[in-house]
């Protein structure tokens, strides 16, 4: 390395990595390269942050690998936990949105969704081993300064906004820093660190299960399902009623009782070996809003706040006719808009920040303006090839989902975020264009939806 990156640092920043660093073991990795015109060639030595990313998938090495991605990361971890490196440290990958950290960051995507509580303890401890392999060769300090997400990246030209170019809020309120960072200097000691999640129970000791129960043997009941091919929503270890849909439709495919208790007869068909029979997958009610909280403890939100009462606020002010972006329990820039209309249709002090009289007003019984403000502009996808126009359905994850997503919203049908992700709401939103356009109304995006669509 021609250029150590703590030469650039100062003094008390290159203390942040001791000398007890000094050996981390490369971490098994499988080469899966990404397309070549997906990043720009180089020969670096100046290696001074580490971004973390959800890819809005399972993975994103295979589309690291696709031509038309325009995008890459230097590593992808996979929920298993198998980690694959897609572009060489001493290139330049394009992940950030900002080509000044492209040129000096390694950007690491996770398999999962930012809008869930999905990486799972393997996925945290061999992503962890990798940034400490990463921080100790690099001399970059083990601090939350240099090992970033994506949502910290600065936008390249308006001071002020973040997540790089085109506002990306990854990894996600779910993402566990202080966990993860733990983990990381334990690797960096040089120590393994215990494992945090206790091994699964036998199958006699299985507990029996059923709607309301929270427990860490939800989460792995939520595992199973989706394993199974039985989308139970995030695997956040409450049966809530995305799991008890799933439970249902795994018994109803099984040929068990169909009463959503997860009980020894579920239990032993969802741990048996034989592969799980296809079933469709119809659409679910989403997972209820959280409870309002009681005025009591209803706290002061501001800009950057992560937590379960931001996503109340942003039911809330969508409710009221203000959009402010998905429902992800972030406080970030459309949120902060929506707060700022909000507070200036209502005769509010317009600050953007959220206290008592901005709540009282929120859930007073009075009716909300007449007409909302428009909304915002959705992040751009690109167009795919001319030529290329697939048949989308339920379920379906690509980069044609994501163009998809914003022709609706432009068509004045609101999909949810433009993440690429076949779901319910943009089942939807197809369904209700379909019925305004006179299609058949199938949720399946197929030629003639297409053509009314303008592709």
């Amino acid at each position: 390395m021609k250029i150590p990156c703590w030469l650039m640092a100062t003094g008390a920043l290159a203390l942040a990595v001791p000398v007890a660093h000094a050996q981390v073991a490369r971490p098994a990795m499988t080469q899966y390269p990404a397309h070549p015109g997906n990043y720009t060639r180089s020969n670096r030595s100046l290696v001074t942050r580490v971004v973390i990313h959800k890819a809005q998938g399972n993975n994103s090495a295979g589309w690291s690998a696709n031509p038309a991605a325009t995008s890459s990361s230097h590593y992808d971890v996979h929920k298993s936990g198998q980690v694959f490196q897609c572009v060489q440290e001493k290139d330049i990958a394009w992940h950030a949105g900002n080509y000044t950290y492209n040129a000096t960051s390694i950007g690491i995507e996770h398999g999962g969704y930012a809008q869930y509580n999905d990486t799972t303890d393997i996925q945290y401890r061999n992503s962890a081993h990798l940034v400490a392999w990463i921080c100790v060769r690099h001399r970059i300090p083990i601090d939350r300064a240099h090992v970033i997400g994506h949502a910290e990246v600065p936008h390249p030209t308006i001071p002020g906004r973040f997540g790089g170019r085109n506002a990306h809020w990854d990894p996600g309120p779910h993402w566990r820093w202080d966990h993860f960072m733990n983990l990381v200097r334990s690797y960096a000691g040089g120590a393994a660190p215990p494992t945090t999640a206790p091994p699964p129970a036998a199958p006699g000791a299985r507990p029996t299960l059923r709607h309301g129960d929270r427990s860490i043997q939800v989460a792995y009941l939520q595992n199973k399902l989706r394993d199974a091919g039985f989308d139970p929503g995030p695997t956040d270890g409450v049966f809530g009623n995305m799991t008890l849909s799933a439970v249902r439709r795994f018994q109803q495919a099984r040929g068990l009782t169909v009463d959503g208790v997860v009980g020894p007869q579920t239990w032993g068909a969802l741990e048996q070996q034989a592969p799980p029979a296809p079933a469709p997958q119809p659409v679910v009610n989403p997972t209820p809003a959280p409870p309002a909280p009681a005025p009591t403890t209803r706290p002061t939100l501001r800009h950057g706040d992560r937590s379960i009462q931001v996503a109340y606020l942003q039911n809330k002010l969508r409710a009221a006719g203000f959009d402010p972006g998905p429902t992800d329990g972030h406080f970030g820039n459309m949120t902060l808009a929506a707060v700022r209309r909000y507070q200036q249709a209502r005769g509010l002090v317009v600050d953007g920040v959220v206290g008592p009289q901005t709540w009282a007003s929120l859930e007073s019984s009075a009716p909300p303006p007449a007409a909302p403000p428009p909304p915002a502009a959705p992040a751009p996808a690109p167009a795919p090839q001319p030529g290329s126009r697939p048949t989308l359905r339920l379920g379906d994850r690509s980069i044609q989902v994501a163009y998809l997503q914003n022709k609706l919203r432009a068509a004045g049908f609101d999909p949810g975020p433009s993440d690429g992700y076949f779901g319910n709401q943009t089942l939807a939103a197809v369904r209700r264009y379909q019925q305004a356009k006179g299609l058949v109304v199938d949720g399946v995006v197929g030629p003639q939806t297409w053509g009314s669509l303008g592709w």
